[in-house]
């Protein structure tokens, strides 16, 4: 009897945790999937500007919803003859509306934004997904500028 529990307890402990390490990563949308700060800064075609470097991390957790979060660090050069020229605040209200419109061709619909000095933030959906998008940016010297972008998103199993 002793060794028939003990093999119910160690069966119902596997399917457990099978059941945990096995819970599925739904797909983000394609807003997220598609999305490069840099890349999108890059076809602004700001004249006043270089990006230097670029990285990014991604994290996603397993479940239903299922989250995402995808971090940029850019770093920005700009260019020696225009720092006196380069309006930070200027470059962010265009970021933010290339962003936008990014957001707008892959099919999310924008439900909320902000701005601050040196921010500015897009809340996003669509059916299946819920997300937001964090930018700071700040001049880190008289030549160099750095943002900072954080992109939060929940993605939900189809039903049916």
């Amino acid at each position: 009897m002793k060794n028939h529990s003990l093999r119910f307890i160690t069966f119902v402990c596997m399917f457990v945790l099978c059941s945990v390490s096995c819970a599925r990563i739904h797909s983000p949308s394609q807003f997220l999937n598609r999305f490069s700060l840099g890349e999108t800064i890059k076809r602004m075609n700001v004249e006043e500007i270089d990006v230097s470097s670029v990285s990014f991390s991604e994290i996603a957790s397993a479940g239903n919803p299922s989250s995402r979060r995808r971090d940029f660090d850019i770093a920005i050069a700009i260019k020696e003859q225009k720092t006196e020229s380069f309006n930070e605040k200027a470059f962010l209200v265009k970021l933010k509306e290339r962003i936008v419109q990014e957001a707008n061709n892959s099919g999310v619909t924008i439900s909320g934004n902000g701005e601050g000095n040196d921010t500015f933030h897009i809340d996003y959906q669509n059916k299946k997904h819920q997300g937001g998008i964090d930018v700071i940016g700040v001049r880190t010297e008289k030549n160099k500028y750095r943002l900072w972008c954080i992109i939060r998103e929940l993605a939900v199993a189809e039903s049916g």
